[in-house]
């Protein structure tokens, strides 16, 4: 979904690699904290209220962000690789930060409290 989402900006829209960069991670951000919330970490999730699950996954995520966009300056700007090519390559790896991230740090003291009992 972020790589068609930042096609759609970058290509038929003619929006900059990096408005299309954020627009399209912040969509995908999004979407994947419901999935999140919804499936993978279900049980710390629910132990949690929303808006502080939110502000956790947005502040991880606005790292993830940071790091989105300097890749695609590193591989558009430096090394000239193709758009779309530089954004699935950013996209994976800013993906392995972004469920690290919430794996060790956003729902990390429910996981621990869990495995205590």
């Amino acid at each position: 979904m972020e790589w068609f989402s930042f096609w759609l900006f970058n290509e038929p829209l003619g929006q900059n690699i990096y408005i299309s960069t954020t627009a399209a991670f912040v969509l995908a951000t999004f979407v994947n904290w419901i999935i999140g919330r919804s499936t993978i970490f279900k049980k710390p999730a629910k132990k949690r209220k929303i808006g502080i699950d939110a502000t956790a996954v947005y502040f991880v995520s606005g790292i993830g962000l940071g790091l989105n966009l300097a890749l695609m300056w590193l591989f558009v700007d430096i090394l000239n690789i193709y758009p779309l090519l530089s954004k699935i390559i950013a996209t994976c790896l800013v993906f392995m930060w972004n469920f690290l991230s919430r794996r060790y740090f956003v729902y990390k003291q429910e996981i621990d409290i869990k495995e205590e009992d």
